[in-house]
């Protein structure tokens, strides 16, 4: 009798059904890295804005803000959010305004006309933003008004958080929520 070399039907079925497991972890597992990834993207947006904002202040001479963006449906600006009469942390969600006084004009509260840029935080993102401060404000010298204030993203659904906290000085650094 001749003996047939190869696999048995069993042993390639049970092969593929492996195989199907071990894909399903891994195509799981990817959506959280994009998710992570974009949660990083939004938090470096931030820093970059609010980079700008203190590189502005030196290059103008005027305090410049960042404040808790409000927008419309259609992500047009209205102005920064009332925080004013809340207790930290206080919500960010929406995103980040930066915006410049105009000389003439009603100083840290924005006016039409004087915004300078936008980081908006997509909704369908689930991403939250709290801030020690109601408003960060950005002096001519490019020093902060605040000693210290820090932003915290964080994304529950993902076990996620990292908090960025801006110096003195207008510099800042990122690490993980302890």
């Amino acid at each position: 009798m001749e003996r047939m070399h190869g696999f048995s039907l069993v042993e390639m079925l049970l092969t593929l059904a492996l195989f199907t497991i071990v894909a399903g972890f891994s195509v799981l597992d990817l959506g959280r890295m994009i998710r992570v990834q974009r949660y990083h993207a939004v938090m470096k947006e931030v820093a970059t804005h609010l980079a700008l904002a203190r590189a502005e202040a030196r290059v103008r001479r005027l305090p410049v803000h960042a404040c808790a963006a409000n927008f419309k449906n259609n992500l047009d600006v209205q102005g920064c959010q009332s925080l004013a009469k809340m207790q930290a942390p206080y919500h960010w969600g929406e995103g980040v305004m930066v915006f410049y006084d105009k000389q003439g004009g009603r100083s840290d509260v924005y006016d039409s006309k004087e915004l300078l840029t936008t980081a908006a935080i997509e909704p369908a993102l689930n991403l939250q933003l709290t801030a020690s401060q109601p408003m960060l404000t950005f002096n001519p010298d490019g020093m902060m008004r605040h000693a210290l204030v820090v932003l915290e993203f964080s994304a529950r659904q993902d076990a996620w958080c990292q908090r960025l906290t801006i110096y003195k000085t207008g510099l800042s650094s990122q690490r993980g929520c302890d």
